[in-house]
């Protein structure tokens, strides 16, 4: 009987000393740092590859966005084998660890090289992600530089009745820069003759713009999301117009304006993405207008949608004029 007990307790410390990875698959525990990646992100990539690589995969609905990162890789320590790895997004700049160890059960050595090899990890994602940038915005400048002043007559253009202020055009291409507050390209954005727009893959948006008219002087200076809403907006009042691509940027760009202009008056221009409320879903163009104009405390200006359709101020030019006045 005693010895039945002794090795019932031996039986109890081994398992208490053991990982939870002792008792599942593989395929379960890179199952669950998949699922792990999830509830952190809301995006997951298909599979878990333990090689140490770093691997990406999208964290929207474009399949062709690879803001997502990986890198898993299995660890043996005394413990046991396991499985670690870092995970994280470019677009939100979130970094992030994950391990199937009882952490408790680590040794302090143990503890340290497990925490550098998943900051290694993150630190090769990130520098494989600088490379990537750097290269798109060696690509942007080239092209910039190698293609002509847009013409007038570009559809995209023409559809919008807007003037090509500081644009280029490679072949049917219309070309936009985008730039830092020192003028330099990280990125292109480029609009087809059908209105299809893309940006350079890896180029960096984030922070960054795209100027319309000079911030030299003393006119309000207009900030909004598209080019056709710039230019729309520069064409009827003469203002300045900073256009910095789209929603999330707004709040960011508009704080580099302010810093650069702590003085000026600022009119933050909204995209009403009032189609979204129909669907019970939140304004978009809306809030992020309203958190940009409070985080620098600018005045705000949205076009009106009386039918619950989305509008920028380039459609409701457009709309003024097919009624016979802007």
């Amino acid at each position: 009987m005693e010895n039945d007990k002794k090795t019932a307790t031996q039986t109890q410390v081994a398992k208490e000393n053991h990982n939870i990875s002792d008792y599942i698959t593989n395929a379960d525990a890179l199952e669950q740092f998949r699922k792990h990646i999830y509830g952190v992100l809301g995006y997951d990539p298909e599979s878990i590859e333990p090689d140490g690589k770093v691997h990406r995969f999208s964290t929207s609905a474009k399949a062709a966005d690879k803001a997502g990162w990986y890198v898993c890789f299995q660890t043996d320590y005394a413990s046991g084998e396991s499985y670690a790895g870092a995970f994280g997004d470019f677009r939100q700049g979130i970094s992030d660890k994950w391990s199937l160890f009882n952490r408790d059960r680590l040794s302090k050595p143990e503890l340290i090289s497990l925490s550098k090899r998943q900051s290694d990890a993150a630190k090769k994602a990130q520098k494989e992600r600088v490379q990537e940038q750097q290269e798109a915005a060696e690509y942007s400048n080239r092209l910039w530089n190698e293609s002509l002043p847009a013409s007038d007559s570009h559809p995209y253009l023409v559809r919008k009745k807007v003037k090509p202020f500081g644009l280029r055009q490679a072949g049917g291409t219309l070309l936009i820069p985008v730039l830092d507050e020192n003028g330099k390209i990280f990125s292109l954005q480029k609009i087809e003759a059908d209105g299809r727009k893309l940006f350079q893959k890896n180029g960096i948006v984030k922070g960054n713009f795209f100027t319309i008219g000079t911030l030299d002087g003393k006119l309000p200076v207009c900030i909004c999301e598209g080019y056709a809403t710039g230019a729309t907006i520069h064409q009827e009042t003469g203002y300045p117009v900073v256009c910095c691509f789209g929603a999330t940027n707004l709040v960011t760009v508009s704080e580099k304006i302010r810093k650069a202009y702590p003085c000026r008056k600022i009119i933050i221009c909204a995209d009403n993405d009032a189609h979204l409320e129909t669907e019970g879903k939140v304004n978009v163009g809306v809030q992020k207008a309203k958190e940009a104009a409070k985080a620098i405390e600018a005045c705000l200006s949205i076009p009106p949608s009386p039918d619950g359709r989305s509008i920028d101020f380039n459609d409701l030019y457009l709309a003024q004029l097919a009624q016979g006045g802007a």
